[in-house]
């Protein structure tokens, strides 16, 4: 029987390395600068795509002052809501599931606002940060030393499909339930604001928080290369080790606080919320709420228990390649800076970082959440 199967087997796996060698993206900047310029189209932040690079603007300010207003207002109208209900309530009462979706997107629109604003206030940073990632990728791609994973592939796409399809959804939905006049303006307003949303979400997610730490873990895996070969001399390590320390150091100055505690905050609460509703309330929710929650929860799962979990390689990498480091022989200067390195640690924002257990440490405070919410 292992015969068969191992003929089996070897051409599936050619088949999958000729496709990683000839079809696929031969970079992550080809995944990284397209989707940006679709993203960055409804002038949201003060930067664009110029020549292949992310370029500070000052124009458009009308544009995006108008996408700041239009989320603060239905973080305003959400909050109004909530305060009524708590000062002056109705009977009968609204249905439970009707308060979780209001939390749901207060959450999700105040987060806008928070990550927005970073990126207003400290442009001169993400910028600096995320150039920085692309000319350290272009350098190892001119020596042919990186490798594009597929997950991020599918990453990228699947956050392109929600670029397109949640404006169209949000369209189709004011034109079908339209909640106020005139019906035609409403729905492009909303298809608009849901753009918004969803960009702001995705741009932060694939380009500012994973972009950089792939990039991490492609100088790590150069330097674990250039150790085994030995065909470097170790001061050429030692110099990628510190171009490994800049870049990560403008990474946690972007997602500093309150960014990073506010996106794992609101990825908590979304996954908590969506399960909440799948749990309680799938016979009285409507159907294209129930499908909005659904991908929600699977969205924020991959979230947590994949992407989390990834953003804790470059510490794991960085742990093990100090150690054999530390284990060369060399003179002193060398160990001195050696000694020096840090490993490369993204902040959480409280004062921890991204290691192996923090995506599990996240899914149980979503579950205490979740647990809390079905006990009330």
């Amino acid at each position: 029987m292992s015969k068969p199967i191992n003929m089996l087997t070897r051409p599936i796996a050619t088949s999958l390395i000729w496709l990683q060698d000839n079809a696929l993206p031969a970079t992550y900047s080809q995944l990284v600068i397209p989707p940006s310029k679709l993203i960055l189209l409804l002038n949201q932040y003060p930067f664009t795509i110029s020549k292949k690079l992310f370029a500070i603007i000052n124009s458009k300010k009308i544009q995006r002052i108008f996408s700041y207003l239009l989320i603060l207002l239905h973080l305003a109208i959400i909050l109004k809501w909530l305060l009524d209900q708590w000062l002056y309530p109705v009977k009968p009462t609204p249905p439970t599931w009707k308060f979780v979706l209001m939390y749901y997107c207060a959450v999700l629109f105040a987060t806008g606002v928070v990550v927005g604003a970073k990126y207003t206030i400290h442009n001169n940073e993400t910028v600096l940060m995320l150039n920085s990632a692309l000319h350290i990728e272009q350098e190892f791609m001119i020596q042919g030393t990186d490798v594009v994973q597929i997950y991020f592939i599918g990453l990228t796409g699947i956050s392109m499909i929600s670029v397109v399809s949640i404006p169209i959804a949000c369209f189709g939905l004011a034109l079908l339930r339209p909640c106020m006049p005139p019906v035609l303006t409403r729905a492009v307003l909303f298809s608009y604001f849901g753009a918004a949303i969803v960009c702001a979400g995705t741009f932060t997610v694939t380009v500012v928080l994973t972009y950089p730490s792939q990039v991490k873990l492609i100088l790590l895996e150069s330097m674990n290369r250039d150790l085994i070969t030995g065909g470097l001399h170790i001061s050429v390590c030692l110099k990628k080790y510190r171009i490994l320390e800049l870049l990560g150091d403008m990474h946690n100055t972007v997602l500093k606080q309150p960014v990073m505690s506010t996106i794992v905050g609101c990825v908590s609460c979304l996954e908590s919320f969506a399960l909440y509703i799948l749990i309680t309330s799938t016979s009285v929710v409507p159907v294209s709420l129930l499908l909005l929650f659904s991908v929600v929860a699977l969205d924020m799962f991959v979230v947590i228990v994949g992407l989390f979990k990834m953003m804790a390689n470059p510490f794991v990498k960085s742990d093990e390649l100090l150690q054999s480091l530390q284990k060369l022989n060399g003179s002193k200067l060398i160990k001195r800076c050696v000694r020096s390195f840090r490993q490369s640690k993204l902040t959480l924002g409280d004062g921890k970082f991204f290691d192996t257990s923090t995506s599990l440490v996240i899914w149980a405070q979503c579950m205490d959440m979740l647990i809390a919410f079905l006990l009330t």
